[in-house]
């Protein structure tokens, strides 16, 4: 199919996964009922946690065919605990 390229944003305590709204529910996967993921409704953005929740994504996303390529951005500020947990989006 093609390439698929998705941040990896670290605040030096945990890293998360930047996956659009309609990347994410183009597959079935069980990080979208995270509670350690999280869910930013006025971007339509979900942040996937990197140690299970994320591998998952990129697993479903291959599946359908598609390459994937991350990159990481450091952010000391970014604090996903302000929004809304995956499991409740």
């Amino acid at each position: 199919m093609g390439t698929l390229d998705f941040a990896f944003i670290d605040n030096g305590e945990h890293a998360y996964m930047e996956v659009s709204h309609a990347v994410a529910h183009s597959v079935s996967v069980n990080a979208l009922n995270s509670a350690y993921s999280y869910y930013d409704g006025r971007n339509r953005v979900y942040y996937f946690e990197e140690d299970v929740d994320a591998p998952e994504v990129i697993a479903a996303i291959r599946a359908l065919g598609y390459r994937v390529d991350t990159y990481d951005i450091y952010d000391p500020t970014f604090d996903p605990r302000s929004l809304t947990p995956a499991k409740f989006a």
